[in-house]
């Protein structure tokens, strides 16, 4: 194919000087970038600034033809100065095998008085086997963001198909760049003025490398292929009623983008209004994991949950308290009626008490209230959830490092593409910037603290046999449908582990386990304890699989009139949009076990979950939240294109 190329180049050249070629390429440039950038780039450039490692933050689908794409993960590129005035170029990434690689080549300007309307020239790439185009879009005020396009133009006889085609992103340092919220803003703002807003073109979160942490991490890291730019042209994004009409609407698109049919049916009897709602409040507590909030009182037939740092549970009151440092919520107290007796709908919202006012759904801030407690209880349940994804990320750590088995790593591995990698997203863009909870929460020392000690007293006081009953239900009724599949899913889960530590002997492979954590315990001044496979196996399906799969109920809440408050950033609705965007399997899926040895126990948990589905189902048959959130399989996959409320990693 070179060669023949090769020989094209010679044929054309004869007609069309490369120096000709050059000119009609920079005029292509010239034009799309625009006078103003042209002679603002050609005042920031400078080669000294330009040549060095540089980490990539965005990327688009569209680069997947040029060799690169979504699927490599912790993308840097580092250039150097050649002696002849050309760039020589080193990119490396881990491939979609989670395999490092590397490609080097070279780069130089067309116009020399232009340096910044560039080529490259891999020196083995069979993606791109001609010098391509290397577009500089525009550098950040302290040269530490730049902007790349990749403009489609035909090799040789210069004819320009597309000026926007795919776009890199790349900074210095990727910790900083996500920390400044002005600075992702505006290439944002850069991006969509020079039309990277379709759905080939448009950014994507590339990958990330590990930060804050004390553990280090055998694999690549990648943030998953999330779109982060949903919401466009947003104005009079102020009340919950506008917010929750473009999320739908946006929802809606980000389904056609996916290829989904049927996105009419995505929200058939999911009403914005939830606030008239006294049931279906009520069955949203009690079908998430908010459960653990609720409290008893003399009265047997209501139940409450303090948001006035008063709760029984003492995890709700110290992350209210974190959340309300930065974000304004009210001191109020819920009220739910309750019925013991009843298997299904059994608990409603009564009223709120504010002030020691009893405020009900007839009363002029009874919305501004509601819209105060749930998403309050949103953003705190929600830092559980990152949680549990860092609970994950430690049992994988050590898992890689400690065990030689490989077939029981594969066990192990079975979380770690989803729920592992996630945990990176969590320090970055949930922990590292101010998007989701409105402060960085990497910078508050009380909260680091806390998080080290819950994750590790989470792990110790662990028991598959009573964290349902203790940690979630906190001495209700057992016999009601709270969160409905959530107890019969553990108990899979506790008899699926067991049929693999105890198919051949691992007796050499948990003390290593045992040996590793050990050695963690003396190197950070740590007391995790209670340490074996068949725990930490446990845990790690419980938590980033069973309470892993309320994740997708929770976020759907977005869509309706109570989840709002006016300091909520737009980029919070935006990742959230983005974590109901499929792109995940369900725990069970045998193709996510890529070894031999346990596929019978692989083929057995997937079997015995399909028939947990349909008990599921039928449970939920008849109950308002059904109705509403469409908690069996075939209706989250026809109206959701997901799974959801059965375990899935």
């Amino acid at each position: 194919m070179s060669d023949i190329l090769n020989i094209l180049n010679i044929v054309v050249t004869a007609f069309i000087s490369k120096e000709q070629q050059d000119k009609i390429v920079v005029d292509y440039y010239k034009k799309f970038i625009g006078e103003q950038q042209l002679s603002y780039l050609l005042n920031k450039f400078k080669i000294d600034q330009f040549v060095g490692r540089w980490e990539q933050v965005f990327t688009s689908r569209s680069t997947e033809f040029l060799g690169t794409g979504l699927d490599n993960s912790s993308v840097s590129a580092t250039y150097s100065l050649n002696n002849d005035g050309t760039i020589g170029v080193f990119n490396s990434s881990f491939n979609g095998k989670f395999e490092k690689i590397f490609i080097e080549g070279t780069s130089r300007a067309r116009d020399n008085t232009i340096p910044t309307c560039r080529t490259v020239k891999f020196a083995s790439s069979e993606a791109i086997p001609f010098e391509g185009d290397y577009w500089i879009l525009d550098i950040s005020e302290t040269f530490q963001t730049v902007i790349v396009v990749a403009p489609i133009i035909t090799p040789y006889i210069p004819i320009e198909i597309a000026n926007n085609f795919g776009v890199y992103v790349l900074t210095k340092n990727r910790d900083k760049f996500w920390k400044n919220k002005n600075e992702v803003n505006r290439v944002f703002t850069v991006l969509n003025k020079y039309g990277f807003n379709k759905f080939w073109n448009e950014p994507i979160v590339s990958g990330v490398p590990m930060m804050g942490s004390a553990i280090s991490l055998t694999g690549p890291i990648n943030i998953p292929k999330t779109p982060l730019k949903f919401l466009d042209n947003i104005d009079g994004f102020n009340d919950s009623n506008t917010r929750c009409r473009i999320l739908r609407e946006n929802y809606k698109k980000q389904l056609i983008k996916s290829g989904y049919e049927n996105t009419d049916l995505a929200f058939k009897n999911f009403p914005i209004d939830f606030s008239q709602d006294a049931e279906l409040l009520g069955q949203l507590i009690s079908q998430l994991p908010y459960t653990s909030y609720l409290e008893k009182t003399c009265d047997k037939n209501k139940l409450l949950i303090k948001l006035n740092n008063e709760s029984q549970n003492k995890e709700l009151n110290f992350l209210s308290r974190i959340l309300r440092q930065n974000i304004c919520f009210e001191n109020l107290i819920l009220v739910f009626d309750y019925e013991d007796g009843k298997e299904k709908n059994f608990l409603s919202l009564n009223h709120i008490l504010f002030n020691g006012d009893k405020i009900t759904n007839n009363n002029i801030i009874w919305l501004d209230l509601l819209q105060s407690a749930y998403t309050e209880l949103f953003l705190v349940i929600e830092i559980e959830h990152t949680l549990w994804h860092l609970n994950v990320e430690f049992i994988i750590n050590t898992a890689n490092n400690s065990l030689q088995n490989t077939e029981i790593l594969k066990i192990f591995a079975m979380a770690e593409k989803n729920v592992f990698v996630t945990a990176l997203e969590v320090k970055t863009i949930l922990y590292g910037t101010d998007s989701i909870f409105q402060q960085i929460l990497n910078d508050n020392k009380e909260f680091t603290e806390y998080v080290k000690i819950r994750n590790m007293d989470f792990l110790n006081n662990f028991n598959i046999d009573t964290i349902f009953n203790e940690y979630l239900l906190n001495g209700l009724n057992p016999n009601q449908n709270w969160i409905t599949g959530m107890d019969s899913n553990i108990k899979i889960i506790k008899d699926f582990v067991n049929k693999v530590v105890t198919k051949s002997d691992i007796l050499a492979e948990n003390q290593n386990f045992i040996n590793y954590i050990d050695n963690y315990n003396k190197k950070y001044n740590l007391d995790y304890k209670n340490v074996s496979i068949e725990r930490y196996l446990q845990i790690l399906f419980v938590v980033g699989s069973a309470f892993h799969s309320t994740t997708f109920e929770f976020t759907k809440s977005i869509f309706t009139d109570i989840i709002y408050n006016k300091k909520l950033q737009k980029v919070f609705y935006e990742i959230a949009i983005g974590t109901v965007i499929p792109d995940s399997l369900s725990f069970g899926d045998t193709s996510l076990y890529t070894g031999t040895f346990y596929k019978k126990e692989v083929d057995y948990l997937f079997e015995i979950l399909e028939i947990n589905r349909k008990n599921i189902e039928e449970k939920l048959e008849y109950t308002i939240f059904k109705n509403y959130n469409y908690s069996t399989k075939d209706d989250i996959q026809l109206y959701y294109q997901a799974n959801t409320y059965t375990t899935y990693i």
